[in-house]
């Protein structure tokens, strides 16, 4: 098995700036943005499916920011693929397992420390799921991912975390948790909070770990899509 190795495909100026620029837009202006657009339209939608809707709204206009901003970048680490196609596919394989398994395991523990724990973020999603399947499918699978992982290891473990590992594995990880629980806070005590936190965390040291040992974000791309494909599926959709 390859071993993990630097980065070598990292963004120019212009893709870090824009990046960063991105980070609060994505995260806090466009979704109050495009929920003000849509309440414009004539069409009086459910709770449920407005959210989903909106939701779906927010990760095609990221995907398609990220695209653009980081069109060299992405263009660079597809370069990287043809080059190591074997590591790539190594890559994919172990970050799903790992990935997968240390999902059950910390999802074991936390119901052992809080067997009626309920992650806010999950039900959301379920119940926009079952208001608007295809909607939600794509955006989960398709759009999501490229956006979240240009931002939590494109940007924050690969450029900000810069040379120390440690860090960046840590500083990744914590944003990848802190940003799934936006919506929870204010209606969750700090140790329920903690613990949902702690469900988000094999999923993004798996997605860091596996684009470290790649060399190309398109790993963990591939990699949070197959596992939010896995999670959709398993959704009680009907």
């Amino acid at each position: 098995m390859a071993k993990s190795k630097n980065i070598s495909v990292s963004m120019e100026k212009s893709e870090l700036l824009w990046g960063w620029l991105l980070v609060p837009f994505y995260l806090f202006l466009l979704p109050s943005l495009l929920g003000e657009c849509l309440k414009l339209l004539p069409i009086d939608l459910p709770a449920a499916s407005g959210d989903a809707v909106l939701n779906f709204s927010c990760y095609a206009t990221g995907f398609l920011l990220c695209c653009v901003i980081f069109r060299r970048f992405l263009l660079k680490n597809v370069q990287v693929i043809s080059r190591q196609f074997w590591n790539f596919f190594q890559s994919v394989v172990l970050g799903l397992v790992f990935c997968r398994v240390g999902t059950i395991l910390i999802g074991y523990l936390v119901n052992l420390l809080e067997p009626s724990l309920s992650n806010l973020n999950n039900d959301a999603i379920t119940a926009m799921a079952q208001s608007q399947k295809t909607l939600m499918l794509a955006g989960t699978v398709l759009f999501a991912p490229v956006v979240e992982e240009c931002i939590f290891r494109g940007l924050i473990f690969h450029n900000l975390g810069g040379k120390n590992k440690a860090f960046a594995y840590i500083l990744s990880i914590f944003a990848f948790s802190a940003v799934h629980l936006l919506s929870s806070i204010g209606k969750m005590s700090p140790l329920s909070l903690a613990l949902v936190a702690l469900e988000y965390v094999p999923a993004g040291a798996a997605l860091a770990w596996c684009y470290a040992k790649s060399n190309t974000i398109f790993t963990p791309i591939l990699v949070h899509a197959c596992s939010n494909l896995w999670s959709y599926a398993a959704l009680p959709l009907i």
